[in-house]
């Protein structure tokens, strides 16, 4: 997890919506920390094909911080 956490991060800093994609696979990650990186850097690129994704974990995502 701390891997995949970490690319979503850096994709996200990276600011390259080439990286969209992968970042919009992170967002359904078992894990909450990449789950919430992922989140995060979809943020940060725009990704308007995320939102649907987004509002998912808003609404409905097992873990607080996550939802936040």
């Amino acid at each position: 997890p701390l891997q995949r956490e970490s690319i979503a991060f850096v994709a996200g800093a990276l600011d390259d919506p080439r990286l969209a994609e992968a970042v919009r696979a992170g967002i359904d990650d078992p894990s909450a920390r990449v789950r919430m990186a992922s989140l995060w850097a979809a943020g940060v690129l725009g990704d308007a094909a995320a939102r649907p994704a987004v509002e998912r974990a808003a609404a409905g995502d097992e873990v607080e911080q996550v939802r936040e």
